[in-house]
């Protein structure tokens, strides 16, 4: 035993050595190096040391146990020397101050100072190399690889790190495998190269103080040692040690699924059931996400060495909601929180739960890859308390995904080919496919397995097999395989159709006794040795096993184990055999290659459809120094816009045919995107852009300061651009702040659509909100610009390249439009490229180059979580083609990597302007790849489209163009001239009166009856097909019927004038209220009183001097006796608790019991302060437990005596509302919301000393 090294002859050596062996002796018969059996020597010497202290363990020495724990002996081994238990010597070795010293794994040559987070612990140091002062969370991992546990349990630590690390937490890793230490040096702060044990992490934990330990990451063996942790006063993040033990021992789990009605399985029911994984995350008992795997093979087979298909194919619903009805229970019974897995058995969709293991299982990177959701990441977020989203049943993404198991028999001589409830598998593999078959072929595959072309050999034990894969063989032999069987197999296929070769064992022939005969007749030996074969399928009489070694040899376990020996593709299973041939049949020898299922990347890739921008200044013709259209339209593909709107204030201005022309032939020649032209407004041209308008994006008005000379200010000019141009195309308008509301007024005139650009503060777009509310038909823009910048970006870009009209906003602008999103109906860069030169110069012209940028921004906003990618399509494609009557771009669209991060350079690639205002910020999200009417546009920085490329859209055919929104078609009465002077003027707006009288609903300009009925018979019809993008006006209502004036109020803000809307004394009208005091009381009674007279009721009041009373009426009987008569009843009595035993009679909605009704109608606030008499006022006990429905804090101010009583603040706080008592009013007063004040009244208290000590 000593001279043929085996797993046993380490055992041997240290008997030996115990039994006075010498080193050269052992050295003969090893030939183990000297030094090592020195080292071996001085362990078991120091054993047998250890051992003379049993019967008096506190007379040893200090320096024999230091000795020993620096030769590596742990507390539990020092405890069986000496006779003790492992916290005897631990509680011994902290008294004595024995202690281990953290270390850093360094280089050998230790050159420098070590600079590794490698830790591990010694016993021979003096001091630690260095500091614990932050708090980490530590992770337990799963210590070294063996069958059983392996890298998935690697990854799910790995993963539960890096979820830690994103939530900001320091993290501690324990591990001490290879793998981890090699691959994940910098996946955590600090990585113990230590064993997992009680006594290691205990003392890790003890040096680190960390916030807590995760141990449901590593596997078994941390789950091992969770109740001797938490017996220490160990801090468990995650499932409670008493679940984790429940789940465990197997008594108690039985004993726990008995309580709650779930049935488990006898042994012998095994062999025969399918088993089913299930991987779930909960959060205090509350199930969060279910992933559910079904095995290939029956059950008794190891879930390491069977084969997995999730999401589940073969399961019925009904099975479906009994498993997600267990998980349920079981996780709430254990009150997991963090993952768990359950193992179950069905059959006819009867559930039985084998076992619950509280941790991660070695299916969880398999389900989690497979079904799109990372559990690991979910469970800690739900471990560290963070909110999470229920995922519930996972049902993945459109792929199935199978795992099949890795063996290595090949390398174990001798061992038989066995499954069984003992795991063998060395590895695994999984594929994925879009269906069950597709994806076991490539995971077979890929673990080796060879396809067989022709010969197969048959040998399968019991009748049971031979008949269930009869379906299975015919299979084959439809696929033109030539079958070899075994005597008895042969037999019975043959019996059956089947045309099967019988082949013969002669395994007992082998020595070539006889080898005449087998000169004549082959064997299966044979035809296996000259690899004959290309697949056996072998079936054994017993289906599982647990010997790796056979005992004894039969004719089926020589055919699999030569199978193994020559490489041979073999098969054991039965359901394995069926699923294997199913996919033969279906797909073939060759998976096909498919993109979309078999190509994965690392990047994120989404594909959005080709955006638009619809306000861009491209600086042709005029300045093309600035940019031109070869070079803007080639920044807006780099920014994945395939169609923008060009602005007209170039130089000239695009506003005639003439400059109209112009720029149409340079756009044509120079643009490589997709391009529509807007006319800009002047002060001459209201009438003479009609014939040009078919051909334009729409009219553009500059109603503000900006770098143009089509600046109007005159109110009468946009009236006449607002009538002049056709009603179903676009107007846009450049206006800010009052400005806003001017246009909204004239557009509301006009009963026209209005849309307003890059909005940019706070009153603009609460004005444009409330426009919106009130059925203004308003669209408007935003800027990028706008939206990440603000004032208090000045100091860094400087005071010229800052300029920008609308100038840059505060921070609470920029707030107010984020908060607005909705309002906000497009995204555009308003892209106004200067160069550089010209921004810093004496006066720098206003804009900012924005089409490279705008999109990695916003996708930047997508990660935070502020838009959506639906926000995006929605605000730069959806809606610019419905206000805008844009066609859709046939074949288009642009790849985006929403994962690249990278940092905006000082100049952008294409844009001549070669500044951008974003330099230096940090985005996320880049465009990858533009493909613009079938061709690809640009990709990873280069433009591949020449200049001229683009096309003008609003040439294209009338079907392929969307009709743009527009406000109904309402006549109105011309306005000829409105520089005009009227007969008499309105004096409200500074306009003709008949613009008021055809636009007012509160002025009578005509019967309304009329009115309406030409709004509907004049209604636009595209208005009809999308009236959903506009918000809708108030709903119909009944015009009122008297043809008198209104007071002159604006219909923008008030449309509901003239109009019949519900009266508050319509809710409760034809009610009756009772009023039963039987005290004095003026404010309570009044103001229920006036109260439900304003609401419409009427009061009865009840008064105890003339009521029946006076004739020895109870209280029950005068309270049933109201009821009859009212609807509402109000009842204050002095008496304690009298209204408590009135009797049952009569309705009892809302009794306030001991305490008064509340008066207080006053909205939630953060803190409440409440002074005076707060243990008498019954008004303010029901006030308090009122407050307890909203999110307040409740502030007392009380004299002594007089507090709260314990029974409401005790209701109060188990309401979770925060208390806080104060002993005088200017010290509760500023922070103070609201102020409830209750006055101390004289006639509580039984003795006038009493109200004179606490009245002040």
């Amino acid at each position: 035993e000593l001279e043929t090294p085996t797993d046993k002859r380490i055992f041997v050596l240290a008997a030996a050595l115990r039994a006075g062996y010498s080193i050269e002796r052992l050295y003969e018969l090893t030939k183990i190096d000297r030094w090592f059996l020195h080292k071996m020597k001085n362990i078991t010497d120091h054993a047998v040391l250890l051992e003379s202290y049993r019967e008096e363990q506190s007379t040893m020495p200090p320096a024999v146990l230091t000795r020993a724990k620096q030769l590596g002996f742990s507390d539990k081994q020092v405890a069986l020397a000496v006779l003790s238990t492992e916290l005897a010597v631990r509680k011994m070795r902290r008294d004595l101050k024995i202690l281990p010293v953290v270390k850093q794994i360094d280089t050998v040559a230790a050159e420098w100072p070590a600079q590794t987070n490698y830790l591990y612990l010694t016993y021979n140091g003096s001091e630690h190399d260095l500091p614990f002062r932050e708090p980490h969370v530590m992770v337990i991992g799963s210590g070294v690889y063996r069958i059983g546990s392996s890298v998935e349990f690697d990854w799910c630590a790995v993963g539960c790190i890096q979820e830690l690390r994103k939530m900001g937490f320091k993290t501690i890793m324990v591990n001490y495998n290879p793998e981890t230490v090699s691959t994940d040096y910098d996946m955590c702060d600090r990585l113990y190269f230590d064993e997992i044990s009680f006594e290691v992490v205990m003392d890790i934990y003890e040096l680190e103080n960390p916030e807590g330990v995760i141990l449901s990451m590593g596997g078994q063996l941390p789950n091992n040692i969770a109740m001797a942790l938490h017996r220490q006063q160990c801090r468990v993040l995650g499932t409670s040690p008493e679940a984790i033990d429940s789940a465990e021992n197997r008594f108690k789990f039985s004993r726990l699924l008995d309580s709650i009605g779930i049935s488990q399985p006898l042994w012998k029911e095994l062999s025969d059931m399918e088993e089913i994984d299930v991987d779930a995350v909960a959060c205090d008992g509350v199930v969060v996400a279910i992933a559910i795997s079904e095995h290939v093979e029956n059950a008794g087979v190891h879930s390491g060495d069977a084969t997995l298909v999730t999401p589940p194919q073969d399961i019925t619903p009904k099975t479906l909601e009994r498993i997600k009805a267990i998980v349920h229970a079981i996780g709430q019974e254990l009150q997991v929180t963090g993952p768990f897995n359950l193992q179950l058995i069905a059959k006819d969709d009867q559930l039985k739960v084998i076992e619950c293991n509280v941790r991660v299982s070695r299916s969880f990177p398999f389900v989690s890859k497979t079904l799109g959701v990372d559990l690991v990441a979910l469970a800690s977020q739900v471990i560290m308390g963070e909110d999470v989203e229920p995922v519930g049943l996972m049902t993945g993404t459109g792929i199935v995904g199978v795992k099949v198991p890795q063996f290595s028999f090949s390398r174990l001589a001798g061992a038989d080919v066995v499954l069984g409830v003992e795991m063998t598998s060395t590895g695994e593999v999984a594929c994925f496919g879009e269906n069950r078959c597709e994806a076991y072929l490539k995971a077979m595959l890929s673990t080796g397995f060879k396809i067989p072309k022709k010969n197969i050999l048959l040998t399968i034990g019991s009748y049971k097999n031979k008949s269930e894969l009869l379906p299975t063989v015919r299979t084959l032999e439809n696929l033109g395989y030539k079958l070899y069987a075994s005597l008895g197999t042969a037999d019975f296929y043959t019996e059956h159709g089947i045309k099967v070769m019988a082949v013969d064992w002669h395994f007992e022939e082998a020595d070539g006794s006889e080898a005449g005969a087998r000169e004549t007749q082959r064997s299966i030996l044979d035809y296996l040795a000259e690899n004959h074969f290309e697949m056996v399928i072998n079936l054994s009489m017993r289906n599982s096993g647990g010997r790796r070694l056979s005992s004894f040899v039969t004719k089926g376990y020589r055919t699999r184990r030569l199978a193994v020996d020559y490489s041979v593709p073999l098969i054991i299973d039965i359901k394995c055999t069926k699923l294997f041939v199913e996919a033969l049949g279906q797909i073939g020898a060759a998976p096909p290659l498919k993109m979309h299922v078999d190509c994965m990347t690392s990047q994120k890739l989404i594909r959005l459809p080709g955006l638009i921008d619809v306000h861009v200044h491209l600086r042709e013709p005029g300045g093309t120094h600035k940019e031109d259209f070869a070079s803007g339209t080639a920044a807006a593909l780099a920014g994945g816009v395939t169609m923008v709107c060009a602005m007209p204030n170039t130089s000239p201005a695009v506003t005639d045919a003439a400059s109209f022309t112009l720029a149409q032939k340079l756009a044509e020649a120079g643009a490589r995107c997709d391009f529509a032209l807007f006319l800009g407004a002047s002060s001459e041209n209201a009438g003479a852009l009609g014939p040009l308008a078919g051909a334009a994006a729409g009219l553009k008005m500059y109603l503000n300061d900006t770098f143009s000379s089509l600046r109007m200010d005159d109110v009468s000019l946009w009236m006449e651009h607002f009538e002049q141009w056709p009603r179903h195309l676009p107007v846009v308008a450049h206006a800010e702040r009052q400005t806003v509301a001017a246009v909204l007024m004239v557009a509301q005139l006009y009963q026209r659509p209005v849309h307003i650009c890059h909005v940019a503060r706070k009153e603009e777009i609460l004005l444009i909100k409330a426009a919106k509310q009130k059925g203004v038909p308003v669209t408007c823009e935003v800027a990028p610009h706008h939206l990440f910048l603000c004032r208090d970006d000045l100091g860094r870009l400087g005071e010229g390249r800052a300029a920008v009209r609308p100038a840059l906003g505060t921070r609470q602008d920029v707030e107010a439009l984020w908060e607005n999103m909705d309002t906000i109906d497009c995204f555009a860069t308003d892209h106004a490229p200067h160069t550089l030169e010209e921004k810093q110069g004496r006066e720098p012209p206003p804009g900012y180059p924005g089409l490279e940028t705008m999109l990695p921004l916003l996708l930047t906003a997508v990660s935070e979580g502020r838009l959506t990618v639906e926000d995006i399509i929605q605000r730069l494609y959806e809606n610019p083609r419905k206000i805008f009557g844009l066609p859709a771009q046939e074949d288009t669209y642009v790849e985006v990597d929403l994962e690249h991060e990278w940092i905006i350079p000082s100049h952008t690639a294409f844009s001549k302007a070669r500044w951008t205002p974003f330099e230096g910020m940090k985005v996320k999200g880049t465009v990858r790849r533009v493909v613009l009417r079938g061709e690809v546009a640009y990709i990873d920085g280069q433009v591949l489209v020449p200049p001229g490329y683009g096309q003008d859209v609003k040439k294209w055919p009338l079907a392929a163009v969307l009709v743009p929104h527009a406000a109904p078609a309402k006549e109105t009465v011309k306005v000829s001239g409105p520089r005009r002077a009227g007969p008499t003027g309105d004096g409200r707006f500074h306009l003709p009166p008949r613009i008021h009288r055809a636009s007012d609903p509160g002025l009578p300009a005509e019967d309304a009856r009329e009115k309406a009925g030409r709004k509907v018979m004049d209604t636009d019809p595209a208005v009809i097909q999308d009236s959903s993008f506009y918000p809708p006006g108030p709903f119909p209502r009944q015009a009122s019927p008297q043809g008198v004036p209104h007071f002159q109020t604006s219909p923008l803000l008030h449309p509901l004038v003239g109009q019949h809307v519900l009266s508050v004394q319509q809710f409760s009208k034809g009610k009756v209220m009772a009023s039963m005091f039987y005290e004095a009381s003026t404010r309570t009674s009044s103001s229920f009183a006036a109260a439900m007279s304003r609401l419409g009721g009427s009061v009865l009041s009840f008064s105890e001097a003339t009521s029946s009373v006076q004739k020895g009426e109870s209280l029950a009987d005068s309270v049933q006796t109201m009821c009859c008569y009212a609807d509402v009843l109000v009842l204050r009595h002095p008496q304690p608790g009298a209204v408590e035993v009135r009797g049952a009679g009569g309705a009892r909605p809302g009794s306030g019991g001991p305490w008064g009704g509340c008066r207080s109608g006053a909205d939630p606030c953060p803190q409440i302060t409440m002074v005076g008499d707060l243990k008498h006022g019954r008004t303010v006990h029901s006030l308090a437990r009122l407050l307890t429905q909203y999110r307040v804090n409740l502030r007392y101010v009380t004299p002594p005596g007089l507090r709260m009583p314990p029974d409401i603040t005790g209701f109060v706080a188990s309401k979770g509302i925060k208390q806080e008592e104060f002993g005088s009013i200017e010290e509760a007063l500023p922070d103070t919301d609201v102020l409830y004040m209750t006055r101390i009244q004289k006639e509580r208290f039984q003795r006038p000393e009493e109200y004179q000590a606490v009245s002040g």
